[in-house]
């Protein structure tokens, strides 16, 4: 039976904080079928998500790794994704008019268990899908999940440069020194 929009609507609710578990007769996903969970999952991503590969720092060089992030104002939502998921990291900030926003955070070989996961269900960050496997299928074996510090091959970089366009982010990431330095490594230029 498909899941319809009005089974995972929230409804607002009064929980103690100390409790981690979201009550399930507030949330029908959290006993739906895998497959369904699945499908919810990948439209979270699909409309309030990211998928990207993202500049992290080792020891004195710089490397990506993958990161999917899916934020939302219903800090609920966000628990349940982390309990259906079963890893990933949460935390709330507030957002541009000052209101509390709930970010979900899964990265490395985590981010990779998820996105092959999801990646059959996403619509609208298919193209993101296919670039992250198009650049871990350059990548040596060793650099599968974590691409390490080392030298980026140019269609790796191509990769990076398409996904970043995908996401809102691009800016950001074009103002990062370490990401311009990256590119002149690679004989790239912005």
């Amino acid at each position: 039976m498909p899941l319809k929009i009005a089974d995972i609507q929230t409804l607002p609710i009064e929980r103690p904080e100390t409790k981690k578990l979201i009550p399930t007769q507030y949330y029908p996903i959290l006993t739906a079928t895998p497959e369904q969970q699945t499908t919810w999952l990948a439209a979270l991503v699909d409309s309030e998500g990211s998928i990207s590969l993202d500049l992290r720092r080792y020891e004195e060089r710089v490397g990506l790794e993958l990161v999917i992030q899916i934020g939302n104002r219903n800090a609920d939502i966000i628990a349940c994704v982390q309990q259906i998921v079963g890893f990933g990291a949460s935390h709330v900030q507030q957002n541009h008019l000052g209101r509390p926003y709930t970010h979900y955070t899964v990265a490395c070989k985590q981010a990779r268990t998820f996105l092959d996961r999801i990646k059959k269900y996403l619509v609208v960050k298919q193209p993101q899908s296919k670039l992250v496997d198009k650049f871990y299928a350059l990548s040596t074996g060793e650099h599968f999940h974590c691409s390490k510090p080392h030298k980026y091959t140019k269609e790796q970089i191509q990769c990076l440069i398409q996904l970043k366009k995908y996401n809102r982010s691009e800016e950001k990431l074009y103002q990062n020194p370490n990401f311009k330095l990256l590119l002149q490594k690679c004989g790239l230029e912005i």
